[in-house]
């Protein structure tokens, strides 16, 4: 649903944007209403998830919040919280995902600059 706020970026088309406001709503929805608190670390993070890039470790594809997923859901939010103010509606809502954006995990790198795609 982040190409719904692309579109509209690379468009300006006000229309296309207040037709399909309500997708990129709900898939936001879906993961305020589905991410946990990581125990240890206090992160909000997708759970179960995997990285279709990166193994866990030996014989392990399941986790818990991947960089991915974090990455997908920074602009998601962002992305919402942009519309929600362009059309001026959802107020609450944009705090909503704004506050759960803040709570994602940072971006982490390794000591090669490589980013690091698991929280441990």
């Amino acid at each position: 649903s982040t190409l719904i706020w692309e579109h509209y970026t690379f468009t300006g088309d006000l229309d296309f944007l207040r037709t399909y406001y309500p997708a990129m709503k709900g898939a936001a929805q879906f993961f305020l209403d589905t991410l946990v608190t990581e125990p240890t670390l206090g992160y909000l993070v997708t759970n179960p998830s995997n990285s279709p890039e990166l193994g866990h470790h030996n014989g392990v594809s399941v986790c818990a919040g991947p960089t991915m997923d974090n990455q997908i859901l920074r602009d998601l939010f962002n992305a919402c919280a942009q519309a929600s103010q362009t059309l001026s509606v959802d107020a609450t809502f944009r705090t909503q995902v704004l506050a759960a954006r803040d709570r994602l995990a940072p971006m982490k790198t390794g000591s090669r600059g490589n980013i690091q795609e698991w929280l441990y």
